[in-house]
């Protein structure tokens, strides 16, 4: 342990040589230290550039690797690439962890205290061993993303994962280049003879184990310590407006209100058999049933018996006529697929199937609409900081579990649908989630009563035609979408017959036709949502 000890502080120590020495020919004071921030540029350099590498790393968290899923479980690639995913996660938190105790220990170093000392010396051994199975994990990724096969995922996502990989390896190996640089630079003093002076930079480390003895270094603390928040608190937040969300932009066009229609494949009539009968002498009349007779059958083929297909008129969806699909008061954007995450049941119900991604990639497919490359997870809290007529139209929620909502969260909710016009679009997954999520509603909504949906609501008509009104596959709780109305326009839409699961990959066995209806009720559930959105803040009431 000791041994290993000594070789990660020595490596540090060569890191922090590295950056000074760099900074040192960047700026050609090679012969010359940066006085007071020359112990700011040594901490700096390794906390800000570890805070960074976490960020990005965040971004690249393997989520999207998670469409090797649809392949098969029995497949040997996507389990390699399940247990990839898995641990990448796992190295990326203990990375996050490790950034804010390094930063911890920056500012608590101002006392000088031993127990600071052992918490950074802890915190950077962490560091080290995390970076060495990140680079190990990096080394794999590129050859589980080449095994994938190319229909699992979309290519914009397939390409995002190349590139957020290769983007963090290419980090990582520049210091490990930076590293051998500032070796090879010290082979070649040694062979020479030459001998620099000892900066205060060097020694940063021996003030960090020995609690802070050097003065000079702790006189700087203070400047390191505003400056870690300049980049890593102030900078963040200045650029993401204040915490803000990132606006939400409906696609701007021209679009066609209709853009589908019915046709009506009439069945053969089957004649009915003759019935069979016991005796010419009984009034007794005796039959079998026949499974044509079922009234169950006949129901379902009455619904099924009902086929969509685009019809030749000019224009895409939107909420107008012309060539171009989109909305007259939208912005140059891409529809975002945000599902809302709450505590005490599964939030994330079918998301590792891809079920959101899958609907945001049909919902571009069918309408022709730009999208966002993966779908989008926000907490309740969140709805309140996207700016006034730039929140997101809808707001998907599902589980089968309970569902506990605070009441900061209920206050968020009904903000969101009542003042910024939003609509929630949920789906009952099973369980208990009908339960927890009415219970929730009540709070959210008190004065409102849940409304059956009419098949004759525009829900239903635009773009494509559902007579029976939404299908139920799986009526947990019923067979009608049901909702909550305020000021001539629905607040929430529930669908009681899990649609989420027809969604997502593999569609749990259902038949790919109704797996087509169940995207088409989810475009049509779309393109009511930013209608009425955007008639609620340029037009008024649309009834």
């Amino acid at each position: 342990m000791d041994r290993l000890r000594t070789a990660f502080w020595g490596l540090c120590g060569l890191a922090h040589r590295s950056v000074h020495w760099l900074m040192n020919a960047c700026f050609a004071l090679s012969d010359r230290s940066f006085g007071r921030l020359s112990p700011i540029a040594q901490t700096a350099s390794a906390l800000t550039s570890l805070a960074v590498l976490c960020i990005l790393a965040v971004w690249a968290d393997a989520g999207i690797l998670r469409h090797g899923a649809g392949l098969g479980e029995d497949q040997l690639e996507v389990l390699g690439l399940l247990a990839y995913s898995y641990e990448f996660q796992l190295v990326l938190v203990a990375l996050r962890g490790v950034a804010v105790l390094l930063l911890a220990g920056v500012v608590l170093a101002r006392w000088r205290s031993r127990v600071i000392a052992r918490l950074q010396g802890v915190a950077l051994l962490a560091c080290s061993a995390a970076f060495v199975l990140l680079i190990v994990l990096l080394l794999q990724g590129p050859t589980l993303l080449h095994g994938l096969q190319p229909q699992a995922f979309h290519r914009f996502m397939r390409n995002a994962s190349w590139l957020r990989t290769l983007g963090i390896g290419i980090l990582l190996g520049g210091w490990l280049v930076l590293a051998w640089l500032t070796l090879l630079r010290a082979k070649v003093q040694a062979h020479y003879g030459l001998r620099r002076a000892r900066l205060i930079g060097d020694r940063l480390l021996p003030a960090l184990r020995s609690g802070g003895d050097d003065p000079q270094f702790s006189s700087s603390l203070w400047w390191a310590t505003g400056l870690h928040c300049a980049w890593l608190i102030l900078i963040p937040v200045l650029l993401r407006g204040c915490g803000w969300e990132e606006p939400y932009e409906i696609p701007e066009g021209q679009g066609a209100k209709v853009v589908l229609t019915e046709i009506r494949r009439v069945k053969k009539e089957k004649v009915k058999k003759q019935k069979l009968v016991l005796s010419m002498n009984t009034d007794i009349l005796f039959y079998h049933i026949d499974p044509d007779e079922s009234e169950i059958l006949e129901e379902t083929e009455k619904v099924t018996q009902n086929e969509y297909q685009a019809r030749g008129v000019e224009g895409k969806i939107g909420d107008a006529s012309g060539p171009s699909g989109g909305w007259p008061h939208g912005m140059p954007g891409r529809v975002r697929f945000i599902r809302l995450q709450y505590d005490g049941g599964d939030w994330d119900q079918d998301l590792h199937l891809s079920a959101d991604d899958n609907m945001l990639f049909k919902l571009g497919q069918i309408t022709g609409l730009p999208v966002a490359r993966r779908a989008e997870q926000r907490t309740i809290g969140r709805l309140r900081f996207f700016p006034k007529g730039k929140a997101p139209p809808f707001v998907f929620l599902t589980g089968r579990g309970g569902m506990n909502v605070s009441n900061h969260e209920v206050t968020a909710l009904r903000d969101y649908c009542l003042k910024e016009g939003g609509m929630i679009f949920a789906d009952n997954g099973g369980g208990t989630f009908n339960t927890s999520f009415r219970a929730a509603m009540k709070r959210v909504f008190p004065e409102k009563s849940w409304i059956t949906i009419s098949r004759d609501d525009q829900m239903f008509q635009h773009p494509h035609l559902f007579p029976n009104g939404a299908p139920a596959f799986w009526h947990h709780s019923g067979r009608e979408a049901v909702g909550l109305r305020h000021d001539g326009r629905w607040v929430a839409f529930y669908h009681q017959g899990d649609l989420n699961d027809a969604w997502k990959t593999g569609h749990s066995g259902i038949h790919e036709g109704l797996a087509n209806q169940a995207y088409k009720l989810g475009v049509n559930v779309v393109h009511y949502a930013f209608t009425q959105y955007l008639a609620h803040h340029h037009q008024g009431k649309v009834d």
